[in-house]
């Protein structure tokens, strides 16, 4: 008795294998699916019994589970390797984010440094529809005569650093139409009255950049 095995593109069988005339051929399913052969070849005169078919069928059947657990071990360990592979890349990307997200944070902090500690007023700030403050330094309140807490409330620049209504309806309708243009030339406005009751009127140069 002789025994030969095919899987895929691959043969297993004894040094002596040699086909006969009286042989027993079975497929071997892998995944529901014709995934190799078993050949048993016996001596020519040999009449095959029953048993040994259906022994021959359970053996099939038997290579073909043996050989989906071995596949699937694989695939699991493939896809464990490509999970912590992902995992790896996953981990540097996010220790590159936390670096620049650090970078940034340091960049931000060095410059609301300077902005902090420039001689000038500057602020960074919505206009139209109203005016919303980001961001302004101490200079920026001293030279307008106000308070943080003054700007707080959204649009409440105008009514809190121009006092009289007439000249701050005039003003505001001006520097919204300088904005509106795109003209940096026209984004530029000097000698703008601070008023403050009892007290001594100021002037500012001032000036918007888009």
């Amino acid at each position: 008795t002789h025994v030969r095995i095919t899987i895929d593109d691959s043969t297993y069988s004894d040094p002596s294998f040699r086909l006969t005339n009286c042989s027993l051929v079975r497929e071997i399913f892998i995944y529901q699916q014709a995934g190799g052969t078993i050949t048993v070849c016996f001596d020519d005169e040999y009449d095959p019994l029953t048993e040994e078919t259906v022994m021959l069928r359970i053996i099939a059947e038997q290579i073909g589970r043996y050989i989906e657990r071995i596949r699937g071990v694989e695939m699991l360990q493939e896809k464990n390797e490509e999970l912590a592979t992902a995992e790896e890349e996953l981990r540097s990307q996010l220790d590159e984010l936390v670096a620049t997200q650090q970078q940034l944070r340091e960049s931000e902090e060095y410059i609301r440094t300077v902005l902090d500690n420039l001689p000038i007023g500057v602020a960074v700030n919505s206009v139209d529809p109203e005016v919303n403050f980001e961001y302004f330094n101490k200079n920026f309140l001293l030279i307008y005569r106000t308070t943080a807490e003054a700007l707080q409330n959204p649009d409440a620049f105008w009514d809190v650093v121009y006092l009289d209504p007439v000249f701050r309806r005039k003003l505001r309708e001006r520097i919204l139409s300088d904005i509106q243009s795109g003209d940096p030339v026209r984004m530029r406005w000097e000698d703008i009255p601070i008023t403050r009751q009892g007290e001594e009127t100021t002037y500012i140069n001032a000036m918007n950049i888009p």
